[in-house]
C-alpha cells in the first residue's frame, strides 16, 4: 500500500482502470502516495511539489509518462513564496506554524527557502490536464488546502482526499455540500459525489 493510511483502498474501490489524478503536496511516487496505485493501474495525471528535495525523485520516476511534474507550491497568487523545506521529510509547509510546532515537539529541522508558485489556474495553462477525476491535497496546512480546493473545478472530479485537521472539516463539508464522507482518519478526510 502506498497511501499513508487506508486511503488507497477507498480510493482504488471507487475507481476504475483510466482517469486523471491531481496530486498537490506529492511529496514521493511511493510513500504517503495516493495516487501511485491509480498510476500503476494506467491512469495519467499532474503531480505538484514544491520541495526541491523531494521534486527530483518524482520527475525521475514519472520521466517517459504521462504524468506531468511540477516543483512547485498551489498558493492564492502566482509568483515566489517561502517555504520552510524539511529536506526530503514529508513536512516541508510555507506556514510558519506548523513547522514551529514540528520544531518545537519533534526537533524537526527546516531549511527556509523561495520557491515558485502558482494559482492552480496559471498552473493549469502550462498542462495538457485541464479536468481530473480525483484530487488529492496535502500541504502541511489546513486553511491553504481548503484555499487550494476552492480553485479546483470540481465539474468531472468524483473524488477529493484532502489533508485537514478535525477542526476545519465542518468547513470543508459545508463548501462540499452533498458530497458524502467515505473515509477519515486524523490526517485526511475523502469526499465522493
Amino acid at each position: 500500500m502506498f497511501s499513508q493510511r487506508e486511503e488507497e483502498q477507498y480510493i482504488l474501490n471507487y475507481f476504475g482502470d483510466t482517469g486523471v489524478f491531481l496530486d498537490i503536496g506529492a511529496y514521493h511516487p511511493e510513500k504517503f502516495s495516493n495516487v501511485r496505485a491509480l498510476y500503476e493501474r494506467g491512469w495519467v495525471g499532474m503531480c505538484v511539489e514544491p520541495s526541491p528535495n523531494c521534486y527530483p525523485v518524482l520527475e525521475e520516476f514519472y520521466k517517459d509518462t504521462d504524468v506531468e511534474v511540477y516543483g512547485c507550491a498551489i498558493t492564492g497568487h502566482t509568483g515566489e513564496i517561502e517555504l520552510y523545506d524539511s529536506n526530503g521529510d514529508a513536512l516541508s509547509s510555507i506556514d510558519k506554524n506548523h513547522v514551529d510546532k514540528w520544531t518545537k515537539d519533534y526537533g524537526s529541522k527546516f531549511d527556509k527557502i523561495t520557491v515558485p508558485c502558482f494559482t492552480l489556474s496559471d498552473l493549469l495553462e502550462k498542462s495538457k490536464y485541464k479536468q481530473f477525476n480525483f484530487v488529492s491535497i496535502d500541504v502541511e496546512n489546513d486553511r491553504l488546502g481548503i484555499d487550494i480546493l476552492k480553485q479546483v473545478d470540481l465539474y468531472s472530479v468524483g473524488m477529493i482526499c484532502l489533508e485537514c485537521s478535525y477542526e476545519h472539516r465542518k468547513e470543508v463539508k459545508s463548501y462540499m455540500a452533498g458530497w458524502k464522507e467515505v473515509y477519515s482518519n486524523a490526517e485526511n478526510i475523502i469526499l465522493c459525489r
